[in-house]
């Protein structure tokens, strides 16, 4: 009886030892899995700024063509009522 509990406890210490050495497998594991998924996030993060920025960029640029363009309609629009204007004073 007492070889059988000997032969118990020697389980029970192994299972045990075993444990936790999955235990500490698995948290690796799952510190490499989390450290892998906030990489992803801030590359994903960084990728989204970049877009913004370029978009940002884009549009600052179309606002500068419409203002441009804008100007040139105003100014050939009070040119042409000048020259209007001239002609009915010349008349």
């Amino acid at each position: 009886m007492f070889v059988f509990l000997q032969r118990f406890v020697l389980l029970l210490i192994w299972i045990t030892w075993l444990a936790k050495k999955n235990r500490e497998k698995y948290q690796l594991k799952m510190e490499v899995y989390k450290q892998t998924k906030e990489e992803e996030a801030m590359s994903l993060k960084k990728e989204e700024e970049e877009m913004m920025k370029l978009q940002k960029q884009e549009a600052m640029q179309m606002l500068k063509k419409k203002e441009k363009t804008e100007n040139i309609i105003k100014v050939h629009f009070f040119s042409f009522i000048i020259v209007d204007f001239e002609t009915c004073l010349v008349n």
